[in-house]
C-alpha cells in the first residue's frame, strides 16, 4: 500500500499516485484498491457511487471511505488516475458530507477565491495566470467546501497540480514538452505546483461564475439572493452523484448555507481571444489586490 495525503484526507492506495504528498502509514480515511465489483453492487445510491468508463475501469466509492476499481486489462495507471482523483474523490468527499465545486481555488490574504464554471471556461487558466503572479493554489477542477462550521466555509486543499489544455499552455508562455498527458485521448497536460501550493484549508471569501460570452470588454455583476444559490447549485461538481431524495436536499442545505455567507458574483469576458492577462488584472483590481508580480510582457490571448 502506498499512503498519501490530500483533501484533508490520509489515503492509503493500492494504486500508486504520483500526484499525492507522500505520507507515513497510518490508519487511513480512505482506501482505494483493486477488486471484481459484484453484480449486485454495480449501482449507485444513498452511500455509495457505480461509475463505468469504457476501456478503463468500473469503480465502486462508498462511505465515503472506500474505491473499488475493476480495471481493464488495457488500462494505463495515468488513465485510471485521472477518474480516481477526479471523479473517484469528488464522490468520496460529497459522501463524507462536503460541497463540492467545479471550480479552481486561489488563495488571497488568507483567504481563498474560488473560479467556478462549466469546462472550457477558463478556470484552470486563470488560476494558473494568478500562480504565475505569485499567489498559491488550493484545488483544480474538485474544490471542496467544508461546512463544519456553517457560518464560515473553508475550503479544502486538494494537491499540487494543475491541468492545462496546450493552447491554454502555449498562450501562458509554458512549454508541455516535460509534462504528463494527462490521457491518451486529451491534448492536455498536468503542470505540479509544488512551491505554489496553499496546504491548509482557507475561509471561502469569493466565488467567481466565468461567463464566456460574445460581447466585448469585461464585466462584473454582484448576485443577490436566489441568484447566489442558483449559481452554486449549478457548478457543483458532478451533481448526477446525488441521486437520493435525501442528497439532493443536502446538497440544496449546502448551497443555501454557502450563498448566505460567501461573496458570489458573475464575471463575462469575450469567449475569444480569452486576455488571461487583462482578466487577471481586471479580477486583482475587483478584489482590490495590487499583483504581486509582473507576468509575461505579452498579451496572452488562448485562440
Amino acid at each position: 500500500m502506498n499512503h498519501y495525503e490530500a483533501f484533508a484526507l490520509t489515503i492509503a492506495s493500492a494504486l500508486p499516485l504520483p500526484e499525492l504528498a507522500a505520507c507515513s502509514e497510518r490508519k487511513p480515511d480512505v482506501r482505494i484498491g483493486f477488486a471484481m465489483i459484484a453484480d449486485e453492487d454495480r449501482h449507485s445510491g444513498l452511500a455509495q457511487v457505480f461509475l463505468s468508463i469504457p476501456g478503463i475501469a468500473r469503480f465502486l466509492i462508498r462511505n465515503g471511505t472506500e474505491v473499488i476499481i475493476e480495471a481493464d486489462d488495457k488500462a494505463s495507471e495515468a488513465d485510471i488516475r485521472l477518474f480516481v482523483l477526479g471523479s473517484a474523490m469528488g464522490a468520496i468527499l460529497q459522501q463524507r458530507g462536503q460541497l463540492v465545486l467545479h471550480g479552481n481555488a486561489v488563495e488571497i490574504d488568507q483567504q481563498c477565491v474560488t473560479f467556478v464554471g462549466p469546462s472550457g471556461s477558463g478556470k484552470s487558466t486563470l488560476a494558473f495566470a494568478f500562480q504565475s503572479q505569485g499567489f498559491r493554489i488550493l484545488a483544480d477542477d474538485v474544490c471542496a467546501v467544508s461546512l463544519t462550521d456553517p457560518l464560515h466555509p473553508r475550503v479544502v486543499p486538494s494537491f499540487a497540480q494543475i491541468k492545462l489544455w496546450e493552447d491554454s499552455a502555449q498562450a501562458l508562455g509554458e512549454s508541455t514538452l516535460t509534462k504528463q498527458r494527462i490521457h491518451n485521448r486529451f491534448n492536455k497536460f498536468a503542470f505540479p505546483s509544488l512551491s505554489h501550493f496553499a496546504p491548509l484549508p482557507l475561509p471561502l471569501s469569493r466565488v467567481y461564475v466565468l461567463n464566456p460570452c460574445d460581447k466585448p470588454g469585461f464585466s462584473v455583476e454582484t448576485l443577490m439572493g436566489h441568484h447566489k444559490f442558483i449559481a452554486l447549485h449549478g457548478n457543483t461538481y458532478r451533481p448526477q452523484f446525488l441521486c437520493t431524495s435525501r442528497q439532493k436536499e443536502e446538497h440544496l442545505a449546502q448551497c443555501a448555507l454557502v450563498a448566505k455567507s460567501v461573496t458570489v458574483k458573475r464575471i463575462s469576458r469575450p469567449k475569444e481571444p480569452f486576455l488571461i492577462r487583462e482578466l487577471t488584472q481586471f479580477l486583482l483590481q475587483d478584489i482590490q489586490i495590487q499583483p504581486r508580480s509582473v507576468m509575461h510582457e505579452a498579451d496572452y490571448q488562448v485562440q
